[in-house]
């Protein structure tokens, strides 16, 4: 979905906050459109690309263990092949998913790797687009052509804006507990991320819902939230939970660097999670086009790890501080926190969100940055 337009509403009064051309200002600082995708499909995106550059995914390849020395890395499959490289590049992300025990991190943090509980759940939640036809008042969500911004009334807890898009819209509910973002798919179905207070399941890992269990768990809520819920086929729930950062994403003992959420893991649900890994593997990829020599991966790794945690760090303290940002997870947990900020915060203090939390998220190449880090190492390189 392409977004045309943007309008923010203040936390609780539903009071407008801010407005703007959204395609213009990303045109401005990217050069770029933006596209919003459910996760399904940017992988799916990810993986085209990959095979049309050549390279080979196996399906169902589960890794069971990595041995790291000094010149050469090596994977082992639960099938017991044992694959061998100058490099090994792990992105194996973390255990959120039933079945999937990640190598990397247990590697590289031991005991130290923990997850803390932030008295949220995430419930990911589908609804048919029939069952929202026959709602007028949901029925608007519904693609239906380039529109003007308009403001949705507040609602209980929840205050909302509604972000109309070529492709249909993109909907927020703000609020001090409660929030929730909904557009909707290709597939005739409407997407909905809700975010409410919980208390910490007897289960770490995704759970499978319904309706009355996502209805229960947004009680404080009102009007299109509760109707969407009551309407949707699936319901995921995902316990929201902080990990530890890698300090360093570089194997002490040799070749082996870890990317993505494995290396950096967001607050459970948070909407740059994957634009941040794929950015790693983007800007490991492009220096690597300009590697000629086994010695040079050494120093390229640093570069990467070096450029990369300055931008996640950035990123991470725009979702956690800026109120402009659409990263739900770190709005609800710090939005008692931002309140006087949003009420107090005039025209000079909109425009400075607002161009930081598109600087820090979108405006960038990561292949345009690895370049200058190829010149950088050239340049360096032929001084020494």
């Amino acid at each position: 979905m392409l977004r045309t337009a943007l309008t923010r509403l203040a936390v609780h009064t539903g009071t407008v906050a801010a407005g703007g051309d959204w395609v213009e200002d990303m045109k401005d600082a990217s050069g770029a459109n933006h596209w919003s995708l459910r996760y399904e499909d940017f992988r799916k995106v990810l993986a085209d690309t990959a095979k049309a550059s050549g390279v080979v995914i196996r399906l169902n390849s589960l890794a069971v263990s990595i041995t790291v020395k000094p010149e050469k890395a090596a994977v082992k499959l639960a099938s017991g092949e044992l694959i061998v490289g100058d490099l090994v590049v792990a992105a194996d992300g973390r255990d959120e998913v039933e079945g999937k025990r990640p190598v990397s991190r247990p590697m590289m943090l031991g005991d130290q790797d923990h997850a803390k509980f932030k008295r949220l759940m995430m419930y990911n939640a589908l609804i048919p687009g029939s069952a929202m036809r026959s709602d007028p008042a949901l029925a608007r969500f519904l693609p239906k052509g380039v529109g003007v911004p308009k403001a949705v009334p507040h609602v209980a807890a929840f205050s909302s804006v509604l972000y109309q898009v070529e492709q249909g819209s993109v909907i927020l509910w703000h609020g001090d507990s409660y929030g929730a973002i909904g557009f909707p798919t290709r597939m005739d179905e409407f997407c909905i991320h809700v975010y409410c207070p919980a208390a910490e399941p007897a289960h770490d890992s995704i759970l499978m819902a319904g309706p009355a269990d996502l209805l229960r768990a947004m009680e404080a809520g009102k009007a299109e939230p509760q109707s969407l819920a009551a309407a949707a086929h699936t319901v995921v729930g995902i316990p929201v939970r902080d990990r530890p950062s890698l300090e360093d994403w570089v194997h002490p003992d040799g070749p082996m660097i870890v990317i993505g959420e494995a290396a950096h893991p967001l607050t459970t649900g948070a909407l740059t999670a994957l634009n941040l890994a794929a950015g790693d593997g983007m800007l490991l990829g492009r220096l690597f086009k300009n590697l000629h020599r086994k010695e040079q991966i050494g120093s390229f790794l640093s570069a990467l790890v070096e450029n990369r945690q300055k931008r996640i760090t950035d990123v991470r303290n725009a979702e956690r501080l800026n109120p402009a940002t659409l990263s739900l997870p770190a709005g609800v947990d710090q939005a008692r926190y931002l309140k006087t900020t949003v009420q107090h915060m005039g025209d000079e203090g909109i425009q400075a969100f607002g161009e930081e939390a598109i600087r820090n998220t979108f405006s960038y190449d990561p292949e345009d940055e690895a370049d200058t880090c190829s010149d950088v190492h050239a340049r360096t390189h032929s001084i020494s």
